[in-house]
């Protein structure tokens, strides 16, 4: 069973918390995982509880996700990603979600985001990401990365640097740029 947390800082210096807990079945060339998250911030925002499952095999995964956030709304995404590149160092992959969203007040959005990754064997990524909120004309470039700045003899305990910027291209907040970071703690049982 793996578990982790990480504590991140969005501009203007809103802090999230996540603890995370899965488990996976298989080997590294064919598995399933399985897991429950909680995320909340510590400005009293409603919090997130969610589970999920991923299925992996030859460098393919489908993935599904139903979440919660507390007086606001659910969530049930879908997931697909391939290997576009491997050659056992660098890896190369293409991946899409779509998500549906229902809010408390019965208003009903969905989201579509396509990206492009790439994981290196030590542990560092990074994504590109081009997503449209549905019916609303409401387009984001999202660029994440994760480096793993600490690792311990075994690497079953992890610390990660990670960041990510998310550029509105359209809509209500087109022009405006958020930005984020955090330092992530895993420990692998």
């Amino acid at each position: 069973m793996d578990i982790s947390g990480s504590r991140s800082m969005n501009l203007p210096l809103d802090q999230e918390l996540i603890v995370q807990a899965s488990k996976t079945f298989g080997d590294k060339k064919c598995n399933a995982t399985t897991g429950a998250f909680v995320a909340g911030n510590m400005h009293g925002d409603p919090g997130t509880v969610g589970v999920y499952v991923e299925l992996m095999g030859e460098g393919n995964s489908l993935s599904v996700q139903l979440s919660n956030t507390v007086k606001f709304f659910r969530q049930i995404s879908g997931g697909f990603g391939t290997e576009v590149f491997n050659n056992g160092t660098h890896i190369m992959t293409c991946d899409g979600k779509y998500s549906f969203i229902k809010l408390l007040n019965g208003r009903k959005l969905s989201r579509e985001s396509f990206g492009l990754g790439y994981k290196h064997v030590k542990g560092h990524n990074g994504h590109l990401a081009i997503s449209q909120v549905g019916d609303h004309n409401l387009f984001t470039f999202d660029v994440s990365a994760k480096a793993k700045v600490w690792s311990s003899a075994d690497n079953a305990t992890t610390v990660e640097l990670t960041g990510n910027i998310t550029y509105y291209l359209s809509g209500p907040f087109a022009g405006s740029k958020k930005f984020g970071g955090g330092l992530g703690f895993t420990h692998r049982f």
